[in-house]
C-alpha cells in the first residue's frame, strides 16, 4: 500500500499498488490491481524485495537517475500489510505516478483488449528539476517536474498522468490499428479525453498553477472551429475534446457511453496533418455516425444522430468535411450589359449532408455584399446569375456553405468573409479584353529586384526561377513548388529557394526585413479603363513560426515611380495561388509610367521569442493587363494561314491542350468560341516558331468549340473538343 494523491487539493488515500513485483527466492510475483498477492507457500518468515516497478510501470526520480525506490521486508505466514512509501521513503510523486499509470493502462485495455504494445513496464520520471509547471511524453517515458514556480509537483495530478500516458496510447494504438499519428492538436485533445473518460470530470488538473482553477475546462464556453483555431496544439485540441465531452452530455451525462463510441471511431484511424484540423474533425464526426449507424445507410440518420451532430456543431464541426475547388475566378471574357452566369465545380467530401450553397458578391470593391443562392445544375457543379453590369466593372465574390444543421460553415476562398483583413475573394472582369501577360515562361519584361535600394532582408530576396517547396515540421507548406502558368516550364517570381527540398524550412525564407519586387513599367496613357490582375502566394502563418500571421504582405501601385498607393496590406495569408484584380483608375491616373511593387517582410521584434521571426515566403505569377472592349476575332483584311499552327494535342481534351506553333514569331491572341459564337476564353501570348503553348481548358464545359489563333499577319481556326 501507499498514500496516493489524485490531486494536491484533495486528501490522500491509502491504496494498494497495482501489479507491483515482489521478489522471493529469485522469483518475481505480481500483485493484482488492488495490491493483493497470495503466496500460500510461505510458512515461515521469508525475505522479499519490492521495487517500485511492476508489470506496467517503473519509476525513477530526477532527470537521469536509474535507481528506483526499493525495500527489503520479511514476510510471515498469513496476512502481511506493507506500507511501501513509509518503508522506502518514496515521495508522493513516485507512488502516485506509479499508481495512476496503472489506472490509465487498465482503462485503455477495456477499449482495446487485443492491443499489447503497452503491456510493458514503461518508465516514469518524477520530480525533475530541469523545468517547472509542466509534464511531457518523450516517446518512451512520461516525465513530471517537482514543485516549483508556484506549481505543485505535476505527478500529483491523476489526470495529468493520464494525459501524458495518453500520448503513448495515441501513437501506439494507431500503429496497432494500421494508422499513424501526425496531428498535434488531435494528440493533445485525445490525451485530455483519456483523462476525462477516467475521471468523468470536464475540469482537468484543478490547481495546476496554484489556486484551485483548472488547467483546462470543458464545461465552459466552447472552443469553436475555425474561429478558435490558433495553430497552438493544446488550444486547437480543445475543439475536438470539447466536442466529445458534449457528446457525453447529450448522452445523458454518460461518459462511458461516449467513450465506447469514441473508441469505435479509432478503428478507422482518421488522421490529417497539422493545418488540416477542419477536415480531420469532420472525418471524426463522420466516423462517429458510421459507428452509431444500425443499417449501413446514413441518409436516414443514425440512432443518436442528433445527439452526436449537435455536440460537434457546438464546436463548429459540421458534416460536409472538406470542400474545395479548382475555381480561380472567372478568367474568360464576360460580356457587359447581360446577366453574368458563374458556375463553380466543387469537391465535397460528404455532399449528402449539404444544407445550402450561397454566393456573396460585391461590385467594384465597395458597398454591401449581395447574397445569391446557387443551384445544383449537375454532379457537383453549382450556378448562379449576377445581374448585368457595365463594361469596366470588377465583381468580387466568394462562396459559403454549411451542412443541414447549418453547422460547419465553410467559405471559399478561406477567410474571404472576414470583416477585418479578409482574404482575396474570386473576381470576374466585365467587358475587359486581355492585352498582355507577364508569365515568366513565355513573356517577362524588365522586373526589378530591390528597386529603391532600401531592402533590409538578409535572406529570401525576390528572384525569378523554378521554386523549391518547403514544409515545416507539421507538414504545413511554406513555399510553393509550382508556378501558376500551365505548361511544362515552371518559372515565377518568388522569395528565394532553399538549397534543396530536404533543407530546413527556414534556410532561405525572408528574414529580418523586407524584400521588394517591381513589375515592368507599363505605358497606360492610351488605355480607356484598364484593369490589372495577378496571381500571388503569401505564407506567413506556419504553426512553427514565432510570430505566425502577423507579418504583412503589401502591394502598391504608382504612375510616376515615386508616389505609391496601397493595393494590399494584409496579414491574412493564403499559401495557394490566389488572383487579385484592380481597376487602375481607382488608384492612380493613367500615365506612361505605371508599375506595381510587391513587398514580403519579416518584422523584427527585439523583445519577442526569436525576435518575432516568422517563416515568410511570397510568389507572383501571371500578371495580366486588360482594357475594356471585346476581343477582336474578325478575320477582315487578314489571310487564313494554316501554317500558323502545326497541330493541337490532345484533341479531345478534358484539361489541357498543347498548341504547337508553325511558321510564326509574333504576338498571338488565342480565343475559344462556342457553337453560339460566344467567347469563352481569350489569351494573349508570344508565339515562337517551333514552340508550343499549353492552354488550360479545365474550367470550360464539355462541348465542341472553335479555337481561333490570330496574329497581325493572319489567323487559323481549329476544331477543339472538350470532354468531361
Amino acid at each position: 500500500n501507499s498514500e496516493i494523491t489524485d490531486n494536491p487539493l484533495l486528501a490522500t488515500e491509502n491504496r494498494g499498488l497495482p501489479y507491483i513485483g515482489v521478489e522471493i527466492d529469485g522469483d518475481t510475483y505480481y500483485t493484482d490491481f488492488n495490491g493483493y498477492l497470495t503466496v500460500n507457500f510461505i510458512t515461515e518468515p521469508t525475505e522479499a524485495t519490492i521495487n517500485l516497478e511492476g508489470l506496467y510501470a517503473r519509476v525513477y526520480q530526477g532527470i537521469s537517475g536509474s535507481s528506483m525506490e526499493t525495500i527489503d521486508v520479511t514476510l510471515d505466514a498469513g496476512e502481511n500489510v506493507i506500507e511501501f512509501d513509509d518503508l522506502s521513503g518514496a515521495t508522493p510523486s513516485e507512488v502516485s505516478a506509479y499508481y495512476q499509470q496503472n489506472v490509465v493502462h487498465d482503462y485503455m485495455k477495456t477499449h482495446f483488449a487485443g492491443f499489447t504494445g503497452l503491456d510493458i513496464d514503461q518508465l516514469i520520471r518524477v520530480d525533475r528539476t530541469d523545468g517547472e509547471c509542466n509534464a511531457f511524453y518523450d516517446g518512451a517515458s512520461i516525465n513530471f517536474y517537482e514543485a516549483d514556480g508556484g506549481c505543485p509537483a505535476t505527478a500529483l495530478f491523476n489526470d495529468v498522468v493520464f494525459h501524458e500516458y495518453g500520448h503513448g496510447i495515441n501513437y501506439d494504438v494507431y500503429d496497432y490499428l494500421g494508422g499513424s499519428w501526425n496531428n498535434g492538436a488531435l494528440g493533445e485533445g485525445y490525451a485530455d479525453l483519456w483523462g476525462m473518460c477516467i475521471t468523468e470530470n470536464p475540469n482537468l488538473a484543478n490547481g495546476f498553477f496554484g489556486g484551485s482553477g483548472p488547467l483546462r475546462e470543458y464545461d465552459a464556453a466552447p472552443k469553436v472551429y475555425p474561429e478558435d483555431l490558433l495553430g497552438e496544439v493544446h488550444a486547437d485540441g480543445e475543439i475536438i475534446a470539447g466536442a466529445w465531452w458534449d457528446v457525453a452530455e447529450n448522452f445523458g451525462d454518460d461518459v462511458q457511453e461516449m467513450a465506447e463510441l469514441w473508441a469505435e471511431t479509432w478503428l478507422a484511424t482518421p488522421m490529417q496533418p497539422g493545418g488540416n484540423e477542419g477536415q480531420l474533425y469532420s472525418d471524426i464526426l463522420l466516423e462517429a455516425l458510421i459507428a452509431d449507424d444500425d443499417n449501413a445507410d446514413l441518409s436516414d440518420g443514425t440512432p443518436r444522430f442528433d445527439e452526436i451532430t449537435t455536440a460537434f456543431c457546438e464546436h463548429g464541426i459540421g458534416l460536409l468535411g472538406q470542400v474545395s475547388t479548382d475555381h480561380e475566378g472567372t478568367l474568360s471574357f464576360v460580356s457587359a450589359d447581360e446577366p453574368i452566369s458563374i458556375e463553380v465545380e466543387l469537391d465535397i467530401d460528404y455532399p449528402l449532408f449539404i444544407g445550402y450553397m450561397d454566393m456573396h458578391y460585391q461590385i467594384n470593391g465597395a458597398g454591401a455584399w449581395t447574397t445569391a443562392s446557387m443551384e445544383l445544375v449537375s454532379g457537383s457543379t453549382y450556378k448562379t446569375d449576377i445581374p448585368a453590369q457595365e463594361a469596366g466593372t470588377i465583381i468580387s465574390y466568394y462562396l459559403k456553405t454549411a451542412d443541414e444543421n447549418d453547422c460547419g460553415e465553410l467559405v471559399l476562398p478561406i477567410n474571404a468573409d472576414l470583416a477585418v483583413d479578409p482574404n482575396l475573394p474570386y473576381f470576374a472582369l466585365v467587358g475587359h479584353t486581355l492585352l498582355h501577360t507577364e508569365d515568366f515562361d513565355n513573356i517577362a519584361g524588365a522586373w526589378d529586384f530591390d528597386p529603391f535600394g532600401t531592402d533590409e532582408a538578409e535572406t529570401g530576396e525576390w528572384n525569378i526561377n523554378e521554386p523549391i517547396a518547403s514544409f515545416d515540421a507539421t507538414g504545413y507548406q511554406v513555399q510553393t513548388s509550382q508556378d501558376h502558368t500551365s505548361g511544362s516550364s515552371n518559372l515565377c517570381a518568388f522569395t528565394a529557394n532553399a538549397s534543396s527540398l530536404s533543407s530546413g524550412v527556414g534556410e532561405n525564407d525572408v528574414d529580418n526585413g523586407e524584400t521588394t519586387l517591381r513589375t515592368p513599367v507599363f505605358d497606360m496613357s492610351g488605355y480607356d479603363d484598364p484593369a490589372i490582375t495577378y496571381f500571388r502566394i503569401y505564407s506567413n502563418a506556419s504553426p512553427t513560426s514565432a510570430n505566425p500571421g502577423n507579418d504583412v504582405w503589401q502591394a502598391r501601385i504608382s504612375n510616376d515611380l515615386e508616389n505609391w498607393v496601397k493595393i494590399e496590406r494584409t496579414g491574412t495569408e493564403d499559401n495557394s495561388w490566389r488572383r487579385n484584380a484592380i481597376r487602375v483608375k481607382d488608384y492612380v491616373e493613367l500615365t506612361s509610367t505605371v508599375a506595381i511593387i510587391f513587398i514580403a517582410q519579416d518584422s523584427v521584434i527585439p523583445s519577442a521569442e526569436l525576435e518575432g521571426g516568422s517563416l515568410i515566403e511570397g510568389a507572383i505569377d501571371d500578371l495580366q493587363i486588360w482594357d475594356i472592349g471585346e476581343p477582336d476575332t474578325t478575320e477582315d483584311n487578314i489571310a487564313e494561314i494554316e501554317s500558323l499552327i502545326n497541330t493541337i494535342f490532345p484533341n479531345p481534351t478534358s484539361d489541357y491542350v498543347n498548341i504547337f506553333f508553325g511558321n510564326v514569331q509574333e504576338e498571338m491572341q488565342i480565343t475559344i468560341i462556342n457553337e453560339l459564337g460566344e467567347i469563352i476564353k481569350t489569351q494573349n501570348i508570344e508565339a515562337v516558331a517551333g514552340g508550343k503553348y499549353i492552354l488550360d481548358c479545365r474550367q470550360i464545359a464539355a462541348g465542341i468549340y472553335t479555337l481561333n489563333c490570330k496574329t497581325k499577319s493572319g489567323y487559323v481556326n481549329k476544331k477543339l473538343v472538350i470532354t468531361d
